[in-house]
Formats: structure tokens, C-alpha cells, sequence
């Protein structure tokens, strides 16, 4: 295994030129295997939808693999999965985000070029969530703004998503909570001062994101203009939580976020008028 944090600095062989991420052997290979799943998925006609699962379980085995290869003194037991449970939430639903994203907007070579750059995306957020685990890594940080791209990738997705799947409205709300949740899971670990605190604020956001989708059903936004509302609702929540979280709750954190949340719905209902999207 080489993990850059067990190389000499002049050693560049190992290095990520661009992120630095912590690159292993194991890591690549699980890359190159989630991009050929994807691959497979847009390229196969008619679309088999077991593929999507077996991503999903691929995402969370691979993905583990990863974590305890990349840190065998933090993650001593490997017959237990819930080690590396809270850094595998992101990873997994990225792993559906990626391919339908690409199956409901592209068709032909875009789609096939598109499969490849969603398989090191995926790669990369793996990389960071590897990261994430030291928080005195030299680039924890860089590794947290990708983490947090990809949660809001992930949630774009999937929130614009339940407009266009046929679906009954009780499943598109079921949907929305449990992504809510597992996106808040990413978001609330790298503060969390017990697994408790975690698990209340991620089911919390879940459950007001589920209420929210619901009370839109009966609004007049839709597609990925209704996407970007539910995203900016969980962006409101999670960063009211998560400032809770940390103790900077402040009242002008408050009125900052009262601000976000009005520019957010003007710019909203500018694009839901010009039909931008």
C-alpha cells in the first residue's frame, strides 16, 4: 500500500498532482471498478436497474476496503462495519447520483464521457473522505471543499430528480428524507462531539427536507428549478445546525442566513419566470 502520509515529500510518485489526496493502490483499482459499472449502466440498452444496486453495495464494500487499507490503526476490527459507517454515507449515494444524473440529460458519447468523468469524481470524493478521517492532514481541508461539493452535487441531484421520476408522492417524500439524512451525516460528522449529536441533526434535517418536499408538491416549481429551492432549504438547515453544532449561533449568523434565504428565492424565482432551467 502506498499512502502519501507514509512517503517522503521529494517521493512524487505517489502524489496526486493536482489534490494531493491520499492515493493508494486500492483506491485506484476501486475507482477504475465503480467507473466501469457506471459505463456499463449508460450503455446497456434497456437500462438494467440492478446495476444501481450493485453499484451501491460495490460503493460500500469498496469503500470500506479503502478506509481500513488507508488506516489500520484507526479502523482495528475489520468484521465491523459500523467503523467506517459515518465516512461512507457520501460515497454511497453519490454512487446513484452519478448515473442518473447522466441518464436522464445525455445520450450517446456524451453519456460514455460522462460515465468516465463521474467514475474520478466518485474516485476523488472517496480520496477526500479518506482524508477526512486525520483531521490534522496537511490537506484535510481541501479535502472537506470537495466533500461538501459533492453533498451538494448529490442533493441537487436527487431533489431535482423526484420531479421527474414517476413516482407516488409518499415515496418521493420517503426519498427525500432518507437522502436528507445521509447528506447531513456527511455534514455534521467533522464537528460532531458524540455519534448522538450526529444522528439527531442528520435525522432532524431529514425529516424538515421531507416535510418541505411534500408542502411543494402543491407548488408551481418544478424540474431543476425545484431542485435548487430544496437544495437552498437544506443549505439553511444544515448550516443553522451546524453553526448550532459549533457554538456560533449567533444572531448575525442568523440574520446572514435570513439573507441567503430571500436572495436564494428571488434568483429561484427569476429562473422559474425565464424558464432558465
Amino acid at each position: 500500500m502506498h499512502s502519501i502520509f507514509r512517503t517522503q515529500k521529494d517521493n512524487i510518485a505517489v502524489k496526486l498532482v493536482l489534490f494531493n489526496f491520499h492515493f493508494s493502490i486500492k483506491l485506484f483499482i476501486f475507482g477504475i471498478i465503480m467507473t466501469a459499472v457506471y459505463l456499463m449502466y449508460i450503455a446497456i440498452e434497456p437500462t438494467p436497474r440492478w446495476l444501481l444496486l450493485l453499484a451501491g453495495i460495490v460503493a460500500i464494500l469498496g469503500g470500506d476496503g479503502v478506509l481500513r487499507n488507508n488506516w489500520p490503526e484507526v479502523f482495528k476490527n475489520r468484521n465491523n462495519l459500523i467503523e467506517t459507517a459515518p465516512y461512507l454515507f457520501l460515497p454511497s449515494i453519490l454512487t446513484f447520483a452519478i448515473p442518473l444524473l447522466i441518464e436522464h440529460n445525455l445520450r450517446g458519447y456524451y453519456a460514455i464521457l460522462m460515465a468516465i468523468v463521474g467514475g474520478i469524481f466518485f474516485t476523488t470524493v472517496m480520496g477526500a473522505s479518506s482524508i477526512s478521517v486525520n483531521k490534522k492532514a496537511p490537506n484535510f481541508y481541501l479535502a472537506r471543499i470537495v466533500s461538501t461539493f459533492g453533498v451538494y452535487f448529490t442533493g441537487f441531484t436527487f431533489f431535482s430528480l423526484t420531479y421527474f421520476l414517476n413516482l407516488g408522492l409518499g415515496q418521493i417524500v420517503f426519498i427525500t428524507g432518507v437522502v436528507g439524512f445521509m447528506l447531513g451525516m456527511e455534514i455534521f460528522r467533522e464537528r460532531q462531539v458524540n455519534h448522538w449529536e450526529t444522528l439527531l441533526f442528520s435525522i432532524t434535517t431529514g425529516i424538515i427536507l421531507a416535510e418541505f418536499r411534500w408542502v411543494s408538491h402543491y407548488m408551481s416549481f418544478e424540474n431543476y428549478v425545484a431542485g435548487l429551492m430544496l437544495l437552498l432549504v437544506f443549505f439553511i438547515i444544515a448550516g443553522l445546525l451546524l453553526n448550532h453544532q459549533v457554538g456560533n449561533l449567533t444572531r448575525r449568523t442568523i440574520i446572514h442566513y435570513i439573507f441567503a434565504t430571500i436572495s436564494g428565492m428571488i434568483l429561484i424565482g427569476l429562473a422559474q419566470k425565464m424558464e432558465l432551467m
